[in-house]
């Protein structure tokens, strides 16, 4: 016949207890490293995650109310440029969009133009700023690449968000008047370009109408975005950005 261990029975649960308290232990010793260990995990991995949805540009596209709301504004603000005799042309990312694809690049959060800074311009400025009705105009004097930011103001401030705006920035003269410079923040620098590179300005499609670029806008967009400006926005370093901006 079988004989039953009762020793073997009674000895389970003492060694399920004993482990039980070691894994304790061991959770109270190295509690804090487990924590921070834990915050890194999920770190990781919502790092991970992020990045492989942003690899779908619509992941980061700008909601169509948002984006009409933003070319209204654009609009208006360049009607009342042309109507106060301020000259402007696309720059950035804008130019990049209007050269390159023939319309704003859909995860483009904001329009940047740049603009003569002069006393003439900036008494225009003021000026015309009483005329805007889709968007408040504001002078950003502490951001030296910045000139004027224009808001739309349908949008909340919850709806504004990751610089839903159109940032003026502004140009200078050298001593003898062949060449701008331009300020960029991208890499905190400025960018020089001869005159005959920029005017006469010319039109280039941009929110499904026509606005003024620079004469060699190919020029221009290899400066800013280098020699690879064709993939520099669908395979370069603004989808890892926006990955982590929506972490």
């Amino acid at each position: 016949f079988a004989t039953h261990d009762s020793t073997r029975v009674g000895r389970a649960p003492f060694c399920a207890v004993r482990w039980a308290k070691r894994i304790l232990g061991l959770l109270l010793e190295y509690w804090k490293r487990i924590i921070v260990l834990a915050i890194l995990l999920a770190i990781i991995i919502t790092g991970v995650v992020a990045f492989a949805l942003s690899r779908s540009s619509e992941w980061c596209l700008i909601q169509e109310d948002h984006m009409e709301a933003l070319c209204a504004s654009f609009l208006e603000l360049t009607t009342e440029l042309d109507r106060a005799g301020v000259e402007y042309f696309l720059y950035g990312g804008s130019l990049l969009g209007s050269y390159r694809d023939g319309e704003h690049i859909p995860w483009e959060h904001d329009i940047d133009i740049v603009i003569d800074q002069s006393s003439e311009n900036e008494g225009k400025m003021l000026r015309l700023k009483k005329n805007l009705t889709l968007s408040e105009l504001k002078k950003v004097p502490k951001q030296r690449q910045v000139y004027y930011r224009v808001i739309p103001n349908v949008l909340t401030p919850t709806q504004n968000y990751d610089s839903l705006w159109i940032d003026i920035y502004k140009y200078t003269w050298n001593k003898k008047h062949t060449d701008i410079s331009v300020w960029w923040w991208q890499k905190a620098t400025y960018h020089t370009f001869p005159e005959s590179q920029i005017w006469p300005l010319k039109q280039g499609t941009y929110c499904g109408r026509n606005y003024s670029i620079p004469a060699n806008p190919e020029l221009v967009v290899s400066t800013v975005y280098g020699d690879n400006w064709r993939d520099w926005i669908i395979t370069g370093k603004k989808k890892l950005r926006c990955a982590i901006l929506w972490i």
